[in-house]
């Protein structure tokens, strides 16, 4: 999704790579138990991965932000994964997420969440620095950061069982 079939070309859309909707007129998750997996995400305008308003949604084993090997920089141009609640029950793991303008993984208003066994800023491998966020410079002015590895926060609703672990979060700006 915004490369080549062999996941080396960059041909991103001009905004989200791919996006799940659960937003209907009464603002109910409407999105229920869908699952991404095995997709080469990158290159796109905007996020690499948006979920909204769902429930049961499962990221797995994605390439978020690189090409189809997991070691070169093909970053998306806002987000990699990008959770907006209020979103229930959310499985995170096992993705490469490097490589994208702002953070990561970023998630608001979500409970029961799960963001294990991600690497959040490396190569396939865990070792090459593929950061996200963005350092911008200011002519005498301190340096400023953008984005960075994981955000979770509650701006609406408050954050409940969120579980982050085993995950390689390294190299990030922010």
């Amino acid at each position: 999704i915004g490369t080549d079939v062999n996941g080396t070309t960059a041909l991103g859309n001009s905004l989200d790579g791919l996006l799940i909707d659960g937003h209907d007129a009464s603002s109910n998750p409407t999105a229920v138990g869908d699952t991404v997996t095995g997709n080469v995400v990158s290159n796109n305008g905007g996020n690499g991965v948006e979920v909204r308003l769902a429930s049961s949604v499962t990221i797995v084993s994605n390439k978020v932000g690189t090409d189809a090997t997991g070691s070169g920089r093909h970053g998306n141009g806002s987000d990699g994964i990008i959770v907006v609640g209020p979103a229930t029950a959310l499985g995170i793991s096992n993705n490469i997420v490097s490589a994208n303008v702002d953070y990561g993984i970023i998630a608001t208003d979500v409970s029961t969440l799960t963001v294990s066994g991600n690497k959040v800023g490396t190569d396939a491998a865990g070792s090459a620095n593929l950061g996200n966020g963005t350092v911008v410079t200011h002519s005498g002015s301190p340096d400023t950061f953008s984005g960075g590895g994981v955000r979770i926060e509650g701006l609406a609703a408050p954050v409940t069982n969120v579980v982050v672990q085993s995950n390689t979060i390294s190299g990030n700006n922010g």
